[in-house]
C-alpha cells in the first residue's frame, strides 16, 4: 500500500487541477460528500479490502461510504433535526453497528478528510 500511496501522490502532481479540489472530502454539487478521486486518493478500496481479508472484518457497513439519512431525506445524520432517529437506530441495533452503518468516514473520524 506504500508503493500505491507513493504512485498515486506523485501522479496527482499531474492533475491539471489542484488535488484538493477533485480528490478532498467536502461538500460538491453532487450526492457525494467527496471529490470523484478521493477513494483514489486515501485508497480507500484497498484498504476495505485489507480489512475484509486480512483483519477479517465482515461487517455488513464495514467502511461506508455513504450516510443513507442524507441520502433519503437530505440531511445528515450528524444534523441537529435527526438526533433522536440517531438515538432511537442505536438503541435498536446497537451504536457500533449504527456508527458503521450510518456514518461517513469524515464523521467516524472526527474531521473533515
Amino acid at each position: 500500500m506504500a508503493a500505491a500511496q507513493d504512485i498515486i501522490s506523485r501522479s496527482e502532481l499531474l492533475y491539471p487541477v489542484d488535488a484538493g479540489r477533485i480528490a478532498a472530502w467536502k461538500p460538491n454539487p453532487t450526492a457525494y460528500r467527496f471529490g470523484y478521486l478521493w477513494t483514489v486518493h486515501r485508497l480507500y478500496y484497498w484498504h476495505r479490502d485489507h480489512e475484509r481479508i486480512v483483519k477479517r472484518k465482515h461487517h455488513v457497513c464495514l467502511n461506508n461510504l455513504m450516510d443513507p439519512f442524507e441520502i433519503s431525506f437530505g440531511i445528515p445524520i450528524d444534523s441537529p433535526a435527526l438526533r433522536p432517529v440517531r438515538r432511537l437506530t442505536e438503541l435498536l441495533i446497537g451504536r457500533d453497528t449504527a456508527d458503521k452503518c450510518f456514518s461517513t468516514p469524515a464523521a467516524r473520524a472526527g474531521r473533515v478528510l
